[in-house]
């Protein structure tokens, strides 16, 4: 009988404590991973090596609005500022997040 209290309350530690306390650092992980993919996959279309010419991609559109600068410059403009409200987007989510499943610390007096 004690044995299978004992078990009873490590599952009620491990799910009530240990678990709560680690969703803030996972929804943090899985916002700023999405944060570096938006990043990254740009930075490898901007470079030439990821989607060709018929695809679609932000850092794609980046790297052929960036040959026509002096002409049409909201052709790098428009891209370049979706890439920053998308990669801020997902930061100020990732932020609120961590602040809503932070758990308010007890001050001891």
């Amino acid at each position: 009988m004690d044995s299978k209290l004992n078990r009873r309350c490590l599952k009620w530690i491990i799910l009530c404590h240990i678990i709560c306390n680690l969703s803030s650092i996972v929804g943090l992980a899985i916002t700023l991973g999405i944060f570096a993919t938006i990043v990254g996959e740009a930075g490898i279309n901007l470079s030439g090596l990821g989607v060709q010419a018929p695809g679609s991609s932000i850092g794609l559109m980046i790297a052929s609005g960036s040959q026509l600068v002096g002409v049409y410059p909201w052709e790098i403009l428009v891209p370049c500022v979706t890439l920053a409200l998308t990669v801020l987007t997902f930061s100020f989510i990732g932020d609120g997040l961590r602040n809503d499943f932070d758990l308010p610390v007890e001050k001891s007096t």
